[in-house]
């Protein structure tokens, strides 16, 4: 390429900069209402809800200076599961949190709606002005929880090993969530009162410095990539000291004479692909240490955008002693 040649090329692209530099920018781009979906199949109780809502914009670039939920009227909401049509109904539902909306939740309910472990379920909005909209989950079948030393829990003192769950996930789970806890009595006021604490799988120690970590169960995705064809099995280890530290903490707030211990409950979470995706996303970015600003989004709402999922829960008990 000559110098003139190389002049002329320069020249042309200065050209450009300096006219796109004259057009103001801005990060946002055209708005497009769409309906909002979320919903997510609970076993805990035999009322299920779905919320639907508008996405909005805002004049600067706070979403949170939004101050008016939006809500879709006049839909028709239904979910089909086992062959069963289950219609929903209008409802509000009183805000925990009315810093930023000052009116209820306004939801769609349907009662009595006890969903049924590994069967599948179809959800239908028919909404005035945006047409229809249609997702699917399979709810998680049960699962098992088996502890395989159980002595630990049962004589703590007595053994340094780890405790040992094995838990069998259903094949429409992509993740699980193990908890555990100390259910006891407590005498107050002349009669026993029923309590539980969870406790944690480990403890970072802080070396007399600081305070020590519990570290909590999470969200775990399961070992098989086919999550759909196989029913797995997945070991969980827990480490004791959590275990003992918990126990020396009932024991400092009631007294060894106060209290009758009755059993460890193992509480398995199953979560469907949906709300596993969901979630993680969702929670991804969140940390110390991330410099991104943006979130990818997920949604398995077919003519809008939002969530329908479902999760199972399983529980497993080992009996104890009274006294330790």
């Amino acid at each position: 390429m000559t110098l003139h040649m190389k002049s002329i090329l320069f020249s042309v692209v200065f050209g450009i900069v300096v006219v796109g530099c004259d057009s103001s920018f801005s990060p946002k781009g055209p708005h497009e209402p769409k309906v909002t979906v979320y919903s997510i199949l609970s076993p805990n109780d035999n009322r299920q809800f779905v919320r639907l809502g508008l996405t909005y914009d805002v004049e600067g670039l706070d979403p949170a200076s939004h101050s008016v939920e939006e809500y879709i009227q006049g839909a028709t909401v239904s979910i089909i599961q086992g062959g069963k049509t289950y219609l929903f109904r209008d409802t509000l539902i009183q805000r925990k949190d009315s810093s930023r909306y000052s009116t209820p939740i306004r939801a769609y309910v349907a009662q009595p709606f006890q969903i049924v472990p590994g069967s599948k379920a179809q959800l239908s909005v028919v909404t005035p002005s945006f047409g229809t909209l249609t997702a699917e989950t399979a709810v998680p079948a049960s699962g098992r929880v088996r502890v395989t030393n159980a002595f630990v829990l049962q004589q703590p003192s007595s053994f340094e090993s780890k405790i040992i769950v094995l838990i069998d996930i259903s094949a429409q789970a992509r993740g699980y969530l193990l908890r555990h806890y100390i259910v006891f009595e407590v005498f107050k006021n002349g009669s026993w009162i029923p309590e539980r604490r969870e406790f944690p799988v480990s403890v970072i120690l802080s070396g007399g410095t600081n305070v020590d970590v519990m570290v909590y169960p999470k969200l775990e995705r399961r070992s098989s990539e086919a999550y759909l064809q196989n029913f797995e099995t997945e070991t969980v280890v827990i480490d004791q000291l959590g275990y003992q530290m918990l126990l020396e903490s009932i024991f400092s707030d009631y007294g060894s004479g106060n209290l009758k211990f009755r059993y460890v409950l193992f509480e398995l979470n199953q979560v469907d692909p949906h709300l596993y995706s969901y979630y993680n996303i969702a929670n991804g970015f969140q940390d110390e240490f991330s410099i991104r600003t943006d979130l990818p989004d997920y949604s398995n709402i077919r003519g809008g955008v939002g969530v329908f999922g479902s999760f199972m829960v399983d529980t497993s008990i080992v009996r104890l002693l009274e006294r330790f």
